[in-house]
């Protein structure tokens, strides 16, 4: 019996090929489903309906869109091969697990597994170190694809015995005809806020939410020179420490922190509001000085802090210790390099790093001379470290926890996971009476957070996601030091530096911010990562209000437009920001920041 012609062959792969893909297709909307659905319940507000069905259609149709490309190629390259059908296969199977892995990771952290900015975290040389990945991942992921493919082999088989049967290209056809129609007119119904967590959980969310990328190449400083010294040249210490809530500020949680914001030379912010919700930019903006879309400027061409060049200027020598693998994530490295001398410290992974980061800091501390002095300790870092002698809230979870698992697992052990950042919060207290008892009494000290984490409050848990509510974004912030300063009501990472340099006598027009001695800050801003280059979203926090905004949709550089603003807890909706407001923080991005047209 002769074989069927090559060009039979061909379209008998192509019809069994759409069959399957329209298999996957349904899997991953059912996957996204489960997803919309689970975020939706723990929303507040509630979402729309339109909302919750929007991510399923929208992943109906990206999965349909790439597999058919897929499937497209083959055809027209494999020439009825079964290479062909194998990796045909083999791709579909990929693209099923990469849709589990997204929906599992935006169930758990709010972020896209399937992003540039998470590809990018993940694969860089301190990636796997600070996201504390598993080692058993990869091995488990190559398991399931392998599961996977076999799978799809055995039903590419049976399909290809249902070619008398019309069906499963009109379920197809239907199938795809009825999504895009569903997703046109649902995309017109979401609302734009209460709606956000859910329709940031579809598929093609980082693509409609991106920037101008290309803006970034046109993108140049503008800081004026950093000209000027300090008189007196006291000695200037930054504390660190890595995702610390503004309520860790307590009795219960940081005594010695507390009793030391509250006694004599010392103050403490109300409301202290961090440049970003991620290490980098909250490293960023306070060691520079500026609002964070500067980052990705100068991580292009780097340039040390201002206050870095005015401190040297004035013969201080400039020396920090760190816990966090900051040289080595997300290409962070220039966040230190105007150091004199930087010691990052990530041998072990848990509080020996810390202790190793304190022991260099009483070292540093101990010079002679006019000195600034850095430490960035990192025990409150998932999976959160800390000395068996301060597990002093039971029960808790093991250190070597997955933080990836499953959102629904992690959820279950919710009071244990945060038992362990009580302890670990509990332990960094220690560390920074230990660091204390070795500061010069003359010195200018300031103890704050790179950002916050939160435990599910608003339906998530961790930092990174952009979402700007007050677990994620609020710091505690204890200035000592500076006479005749009061606890300000409002302020941000980018008004620290200003503050001590004009207590110190030095330049204050280097910075984003302003001196606290002159009053509070009536509105402070906080962004995602890479806004406004690859990420629209950002925030602008007032003591009443927190207004999430976005870039113009036109392109223009620092145009933002609100997209919904809420009470300082993030439960209700209240009224959006003034023209005058939104003018405001536009001046302040343009003042050190000029994007000239194409």
């Amino acid at each position: 019996m002769s074989s069927p012609p090559k060009s039979e062959t061909s379209q008998l792969r192509l019809r069994t090929g759409l069959r399957l893909l329209t298999l996957d297709a349904m899997l991953v909307a059912a996957l996204y489903a489960r997803l919309a659905w689970r975020l939706g319940s723990r929303s507040t507000p509630s979402p729309s309906s339109a909302a919750l069905w929007l991510v399923p259609s929208t992943a109906f149709l990206v999965t349909f869109a790439i597999g058919g490309a897929v499937l497209g190629l083959a055809y027209v390259l494999g020439r009825g091969r079964r290479a062909a059908g194998l990796v045909t296969t083999a791709l579909f199977s990929l693209g099923v697990l990469l849709a589990f892995a997204d929906t599992w990771s935006y169930g758990a952290l709010g972020v896209h597994a399937l992003s540039a900015d998470t590809l990018g975290m993940v694969f860089s040389s301190g990636g796997g170190r600070e996201l504390r990945l598993p080692p058993a991942l990869l091995l488990g992921a190559l398991l399931v694809l392998s599961a996977l493919w076999a799978l799809h082999h055995v039903l590419w088989r049976r399909l290809e015995r249902t070619t008398d049967r019309a069906w499963p290209e009109r379920v197809s056809i239907g199938g795809v005809a009825a999504t895009t129609l569903a997703a046109i007119l649902l995309a017109r119904s979401v609302k734009a806020g209460s709606d956000e967590l859910v329709v940031g959980a579809a598929p093609l969310a980082p693509v409609l939410l991106a920037g101008d990328a290309p803006a970034l190449r046109r993108a140049r400083l503008t800081l004026p020179p950093p000209d000027g010294t300090v008189t007196p040249t006291r000695p200037i210490v930054f504390i660190l420490v890595e995702s610390l809530r503004a309520d860790m500020l307590t009795e219960a949680h940081m005594p010695f922190t507390s009793q030391l914001a509250r006694g004599p030379g010392c103050v403490a912010s109300a409301l202290h509001v961090s440049g970003g919700n991620t290490t980098e930019y909250g490293t960023f903006a306070l060691l520079y000085g500026l609002d964070t879309p500067h980052f990705d400027v100068i991580q292009a061409r780097p340039t040390p802090p201002p206050a870095f060049e005015v401190l040297r200027r004035s013969g201080y020598r400039l020396t920090g210790a760190g816990a966090s693998a900051l040289r080595t994530w997300n290409e962070s490295g220039f966040l230190v390099d105007g150091f004199d001398e930087y010691a990052e410290i990530t041998a072990t992974g848990d509080y020996r790093d810390d202790e190793a980061a304190l022991a260099k800091t009483v070292l540093a501390l101990g010079a002679t001379g006019p000195s600034f002095t850095f430490v960035f300790f990192n025990a409150t870092h998932h999976n959160y470290q800390y000395p068996p002698a301060f597990e002093r809230h039971r029960p808790v979870m093991d250190v070597s926890y997955d933080h990836f698992l499953d959102d629904e697992m992690l959820r279950r052990d919710a009071d244990r996971i945060r038992n362990r950042y009580w302890n670990a919060a509990a332990y960094v207290d220690d560390l920074v009476r230990r660091t204390m008892a070795a500061v010069p009494k003359d010195a200018i000290v300031v103890i704050t957070g790179d950002h916050g984490e939160e435990f599910w409050e608003h339906g998530l848990l961790g930092h990174a996601a952009p979402r700007f509510v007050a677990e994620r974004t609020d710091v505690p912030m204890v200035l000592c030091g500076i006479t005749g300063l009061s606890s300000p009501t409002l302020s941000s990472h980018v008004d620290i530096w200003p503050t001590v340099m004009s207590a110190l006598g030095g330049p204050t027009a280097l910075f984003s911010g302003t001196p606290l001695q002159s009053g509070p800050q009536t509105a402070v801003f906080t962004a995602g990562l890479d806004f406004p280059w690859r990420n629209r979203t950002a925030a602008i926090v007032t003591t009443g209000a927190r207004h999430w905004v976005a870039t113009c949709r036109d392109g223009r550089f620092p145009c933002i437009e609100p997209v919904w603003s809420t009470s300082p807890d993030s439960r209700s909706e209240v009224d959006g920001p003034t023209t005058a407001l939104l003018e405001g923080v536009e001046a302040r991005l343009r003042r050190f920041l000029v994007v000239p047209p194409e």
